[in-house]
């Protein structure tokens, strides 16, 4: 996780909390940390404000707000716990790229195939004219059915995520600029994080 990334506050929350699933992804947050002033101020943040919030605790609501703010919270925020998986790179076809058009594009294309426990992440990457990138990213699965994806962002150089459009089971993400990227997608019981995605040759 390079310094022009930052950590989404729901990331920091769990590493403060060691709710990380699996050593390699909990260091390599305590790696980022150390060297991104911005991830740790804002994990300082939160560590501030959870000392406000116990701070205020010695001061009880009547049971019955509570309560109802407990069900109004539960009803309005309602989704399944999403475990994070570090997916590895597995394959590089970037090493010898197939040839120009290979996939309906105009200049290089190659693929990549990533490893996360029984999911596959594949992604295709094809050249645009103007030297930015179109990647398409699929999770598969080993031996069941493709697992739901909901959404995925590539985040690059200075930290702006650019969004994927869902179509069908495969997210695209277009004029992604060349250089290393974070990709995150969610799926229903699950975030898959490849870090780092060299998007172009």
């Amino acid at each position: 996780m390079g310094a022009e990334w930052h950590a989404p506050l729901g990331l920091l929350a769990d590493y403060r909390d060691g709710q990380l699933h699996g050593a390699e992804l909990r260091e390599r947050v305590e790696l980022h940390l150390a060297g991104c002033p911005g991830c740790q101020a804002r994990l300082a943040a939160l560590e501030d404000t959870l000392a406000t919030l116990r701070a205020a605790s010695r001061h009880s609501a009547p049971v019955s707000v509570l309560e109802a703010a407990r069900a109004l919270y539960r009803e309005r925020w309602r989704q399944p716990e999403r475990r994070p998986l570090l997916a590895r790179l597995v394959f590089d076809g970037g090493m010898a790229a197939a040839p120009s058009g290979a996939r309906g594009g105009p200049g290089q294309s190659f693929q990549m195939v990533f490893s996360a426990g029984d999911l596959e992440m594949e992604l295709w990457q094809e050249e645009l004219p103007g030297g930015t990138w179109h990647v398409i990213a699929q999770v598969l699965a080993a031996e069941a059915e493709a697992p739901r994806v909901l959404a995925g962002t590539l985040a690059g150089p200075g930290g702006v995520p650019v969004a994927a459009q869902l179509q069908g089971s495969e997210l695209h993400f277009t004029d992604v600029p060349a250089g290393p990227h974070i990709l995150r997608v969610e799926l229903a019981d699950s975030i898959l994080v490849a870090d780092p995605v060299r998007v172009g040759l």
